[in-house]
């Protein structure tokens, strides 16, 4: 999920990202935005982006605890596998750049 704050706000997308590490060592997120997408009206090039990576989450009662039977000490609680990573957004419109882009992207998904 790509985070921005433009000019009309806070908004979320929900896109596809690979992830490449440059000579340099800096680690690039890469997705594909279509020209019609909002971003591009509401977001300008190196604005502070956050995109965040959600995996598993659950539930967990205090009643799985054996200890709450004894002490009634337990409280509920929810676990979860996230990743926050904070950047700067790169547009790029280059017709070969996203070519190779879109070739990664479908090479990815169709794995």
């Amino acid at each position: 999920m790509l985070v921005t704050n433009g000019h009309n706000g806070l908004d979320a997308n929900h896109l596809p990202f690979y992830l490449t590490v440059t000579p340099e060592k800096t680690t690039v997120l890469t997705t594909h935005v279509a020209l019609a997408n909002p971003i591009y009206s509401n977001v300008n090039n190196e604005d502070d982006v956050l995109v965040v990576f959600k995996a598993a989450d659950h539930y967990i009662s205090p009643n799985w605890y054996p200890s709450k039977h004894e002490t009634q000490e337990q409280v509920p609680t929810w676990n979860y596998i996230v990743v926050h990573a904070h950047g700067k957004i790169k547009f790029k419109t280059d017709e070969k750049f996203l070519r190779g882009v879109l070739a990664q992207l479908t090479k990815q998904q169709e794995a």
